[in-house]
């Protein structure tokens, strides 16, 4: 017992005030009413939005947003019909680009017919080349990257640049053919190849 502890205790039992002039007890009183001050302080700086009253509001609005989204509710439907199917399966793919070459292959051999009824059946040759060289080359594209089937990702991706690469190879190359070689008249062969191009694009459209 250190000397200073044995000293307050003999004033405290004389009735007299230790050193420092305040006794014990309401040194005690006080130094435990200073923690608990300090630790209020701390909890209000650890949580300045609950003495403000921002996080009640906040809870208001969480509460109104879950009843508004649950299950059953008016909300929850229009959400639910605003979702739209996303299909990514081989066998889709498949199925996009059959009907997307058919109607391609329809759509040039409409303005194939046309072109003959209004120019002569050289020009309507010419329409019906076009649109068949835009489908066949769709149709190689789909060929190259789906006919390896369920594949990783890196080899999805390579497969794609190489049926994009393969696309434009026979496209440049038929119409080089076309065009050079053949003497097909210019006119009706941009007709074809507009006609086709349309009709894909209408396809991605309405194909889903």
């Amino acid at each position: 017992m250190s000397i200073a502890t044995f000293q307050q205790k003999q004033a405290l039992a004389a009735g007299m005030r230790p050193p420092g002039g305040v006794p014990l007890d309401a040194r005690d009183g006080h130094a435990g009413s200073a923690a608990r001050a300090d630790g209020a302080a701390t909890r209000r700086l650890d949580t300045p939005f609950l003495d403000c009253g921002v996080c009640a509001p906040l809870d208001k609005l969480r509460g109104l947003l879950e009843r508004w989204s649950a299950p059953g509710t008016r909300a929850a439907t229009i959400l639910h019909r605003r979702e739209l199917p996303v299909r990514n399966s081989i066998a889709h793919g498949w199925h996009v680009a059959a009907r997307t070459a058919l109607l391609q292959f329809g759509a040039t051999l409409a303005v194939s017919l046309a072109v003959v009824v209004g120019f002569g059946w050289r020009s309507g040759l010419a329409a019906l080349a076009g649109g068949t060289i835009i489908s066949a080359g769709n149709v190689l594209f789909a060929l190259r990257l789906f006919g390896r089937g369920i594949a990783p990702p890196r080899s999805v991706l390579r497969s794609a640049w190489a049926a994009e690469a393969l696309k434009w190879f026979w496209l440049c190359a038929t119409l080089y053919l076309a065009i050079a070689v053949w003497k097909l008249p210019f006119a009706g062969l941009i007709a074809g190849v507009l006609a086709a191009q349309f009709a894909f694009w209408i396809a991605l459209i309405a194909t889903r």
